[in-house]
């Protein structure tokens, strides 16, 4: 049995970077959407759940670049929990209008979204530097 190089997987490592990188982007334009809806205008919640709709798909992508990279276990997984996470988002909001204070977890989870796409990032990143 052959032996391929980890070489041979950093391009799937690069596009889960960019992936990951462009979704901790997202989530920062998602955050202040929600905040023009709070502070200046409420229209701006419905730009808020459009985006919120489709750019948490990019986990997706993600976890097929990090089986493809051969990450490690942990992250690959960590990226299926991230998928969870986003999941959450829907259920925190909808859950929110039996029990009032669910609604604010919502909130709570983005920032452990955010929280847990930054740290994917910065791991798959420490795979890609040249080790000495």
């Amino acid at each position: 049995m052959t032996t391929v190089p980890l070489s041979h997987y950093s391009g799937a490592r690069w596009t889960y970077l960019v992936l990951c990188s462009l979704l901790v982007l997202c989530i920062v334009a998602q955050v202040f959407l929600a905040g023009m809806g709070a502070l200046v205008n409420p229209s701006y919640f419905a730009l808020h759940k459009f985006f919120g709709d489709w750019f948490g798909l990019l986990i997706l992508p993600m976890v097929v670049a990090a089986l493809l990279g051969r990450v490690s276990r942990a992250i690959t997984l960590a990226t299926l929990g991230l998928f969870l996470l986003y999941t959450l988002q829907y259920v925190f909001f909808q859950l929110g209008g039996t029990i009032a204070f669910l609604r604010a977890f919502h909130v709570v989870n983005a920032l452990v979204i955010f929280w847990s796409a930054t740290r994917l990032a910065q791991a798959v990143w420490q795979l890609l530097r040249p080790h000495p």
